[in-house]
């Protein structure tokens, strides 16, 4: 047997593709000629190649075999264009020709590959074989149009355009979409029908979201490419409306079903206000944000267990003899600052460990319900070096904020409450003669310590948002770094504070882990954005008492720790200071590993 013997042989077998076992030994053996089982071979190689459409061009993709297009040698070529195609099935003749026009522009293969790719479309849609025939139809089209072949663009175009009319919509799948969207983007065939098509697709398939929302877009597009500019806002205003009334049935007793139709809501108002419709833009608003209001009530908490008389022994047990300013020390030993290193080995071993959560997109909602962040999904190639990952660290700082807030923060607070007695100005150990603390600000911030001592934290925070702030940009500029900008009418205003903190004099000469910290405490939407809130008045009172707003002020009594001369005076001749009881209890809990100072 020779081998278009068995290759024909093989495809009278199965006509609706060459089977998976065409290229196998067992065949190779069937031929007879050594110079025939050379060429089985390298189609073969071929054949192993996965095939994929972009926009007009196509790509061959190593697949089966470690095998790829740049593999082909010169004496392969001419082994191909040797071939008798004629005695070829189209199949086979199709991927051979496609290689030769696309790698060697040799334009006979060009047109012997169209007419394949074209009558492979019109065998699958004989077998009713719909939406396995479209790239075919669509390579055809695409390879007629480069090598200017006319007469045979017309016919796949006309080819496409009466099979759409014959299935007038009806099909179960999305041939017909995907055919039509093909008519528009080369503009063939009665406008009038393709119109009257989209819209028996769009009557007839109202509950199918995914169905109607592509028949409305085509139809918008369509009406754009034709200049008619009116009726495509028109029509971008059904969608809309569309949207409207889906995210009205998707609502439920459920927060899935709230969170669905928030998302039509979004892509309602955006469409209104790309398209001047403004009024009703702000109806649609204004029941969005009445949509994202439920969305938080029907959370499900995920409880977390910590046994929390284990800590409470440590902790009694590090405050026990200690005066009032050695407790507020030891408070500060209690938080310790992120440590970035750590945190970046955590995310990219999570997403070693649990690759499937890091697919997809993951939305930061507040508790209005609103989306405030979108974290797209972590390249798996180089999450090192995928620009989000820093993202990603700040959400994982901001768990552990949370936990250590509240278990320890809450309650160390508690203790210094119960057990002294204390003004503002026994606070001066703090803020005295303090470098980082701006002339003429040492009382305010003072008045916030001894408000969150006191368990004021709602006040205190209001204090301590602006103040911290400003100690940054104090110490920025003290360091060299220009804080405000020059703009082209003279006029000057202050830098953002994202750009304080990442001003390269900033981050040269102060501690990475501490910028890192407040950055996320303070300003990054991923973290706990606690500025941002404070200065648009979100923050409620009762949020003011949870875990991570409690470590805000610890936090920023530590940094104030740091720097004061007195507060290191106590600590640099203090034995008991010094004996931090960490015990088997923090060093074995992951929860709470490396979160305290030494």
């Amino acid at each position: 047997m020779d081998l278009y013997e068995l290759l024909n042989a093989e495809a009278d077998k199965q006509t609706d593709t060459l089977p998976d076992s065409l290229f196998s030994e067992i065949n190779k053996q069937k031929i007879d000629k050594p110079e025939d089982k050379a060429v089985f071979d390298l189609l073969g190689n071929l054949f192993s190649l996965r095939m994929q459409l972009v926009d007009k061009d196509v790509q061959f993709h190593p697949f089966l075999r470690a095998f790829s297009l740049d593999s082909l040698t010169e004496q392969d070529y001419k082994t191909l264009e040797s071939l008798d195609i004629s005695r070829i099935p189209m199949f086979v003749k199709a991927r051979i020709a496609d290689i030769l026009w696309t790698r060697r522009k040799k334009y006979k293969y060009g047109i012997i590959a169209a007419e394949s790719y074209l009558d492979i479309y019109k065998y699958h849609i004989s077998q009713n074989e719909l939406y396995e025939s479209l790239d075919f139809i669509r390579r055809a089209i695409c390879i007629s149009t480069q090598i200017g072949k006319t007469d045979l663009y017309d016919k796949a175009c006309q080819c496409l355009f009466d099979d759409v009319l014959k299935k007038d919509g009806t099909d179960d799948g999305f041939y017909s979409l995907r055919a039509i969207e093909e008519i528009v983007e080369y503009g063939f065939g009665d406008s009038s029908k393709i119109i009257v098509i989209l819209d028996k697709i769009i009557s007839n398939n109202a509950a199918n979201l995914a169905k109607t929302e592509q028949a409305y877009q085509i139809k918008i597009r369509h009406l754009q490419k034709r200049h008619q500019i009116d009726d495509a806002r028109n029509m971008s205003l059904k969608l809309a409306e569309y949207y409207a009334d889906y995210a009205n049935h998707s609502l439920g007793d459920h927060m899935q079903g709230a969170m669905r139709a928030a998302v039509f809501l979004e892509k309602a108002v955006h469409i209104c206000r790309n398209n001047g419709f403004s009024e009703r833009a702000n109806e649609l608003h204004r029941r969005l944000i009445e949509v994202q209001r439920i969305i938080p009530t029907q959370m499900t908490p995920m409880p977390i267990k910590i046994d929390f008389g284990k800590y409470k022994t440590v902790m009694d047990a590090n405050m026990e003899g200690l005066s009032f300013a050695e407790c507020v020390f030891r408070l500060g030993q209690f938080v310790g600052f992120a440590n970035q290193d750590e945190l970046r080995k955590e995310v990219l071993q999570s997403v070693k460990d649990d690759p499937l959560s890091f697919l997809f997109s993951k939305t930061v909602i507040d508790t209005n319900g609103q989306t405030v962040l979108s974290l797209h999904q972590l390249d798996r190639k180089a999450p090192e070096t995928d620009p989000q990952l820093e993202l990603y660290m700040h959400q994982k700082m901001l768990e552990r904020e949370k936990i250590i807030g509240d278990i320890w923060v809450g309650y160390l607070l508690h203790i210094i409450r119960e057990k002294y007695s204390f003004t503002e100005e026994d606070l001066e150990f703090i803020t005295k003669n303090n470098p980082i603390i701006p002339a003429g600000r040492d009382h305010i911030i003072r008045k916030a310590i001894y408000l969150a001592l006191k368990g004021d934290f709602y006040e205190a925070l209001h204090i301590f948002a602006p103040q911290i702030e400003n100690i940054f940009r104090n110490i920025a500029k003290e360091v060299g770094a220009v804080t405000v900008t020059l703009e082209d009418d003279g006029t000057s205003k202050q830098k953002v504070l994202s750009s304080i903190f990442d001003l390269p004099e900033l981050v040269e000469s102060y501690d990475d882990d501490i910028l890192f910290t407040f950055k996320g405490l303070l300003n990054e939407k991923a973290g706990a954005n606690i500025r941002n809130k404070i200065a648009h008045g979100l923050v409620e009172e009762k949020e003011a008492h949870g875990g991570v707003y409690l470590f805000f002020i610890a936090s920023v009594i530590k940094l104030l720790l740091y720097t004061s001369p007195e507060a290191y005076a106590i600590y640099k001749n203090n034995v008991k200071l010094k004996m931090f009881k960490k015990t088997d209890v923090l060093e074995n809990d992951n929860k709470m590993k490396s979160v305290c100072d030494e």
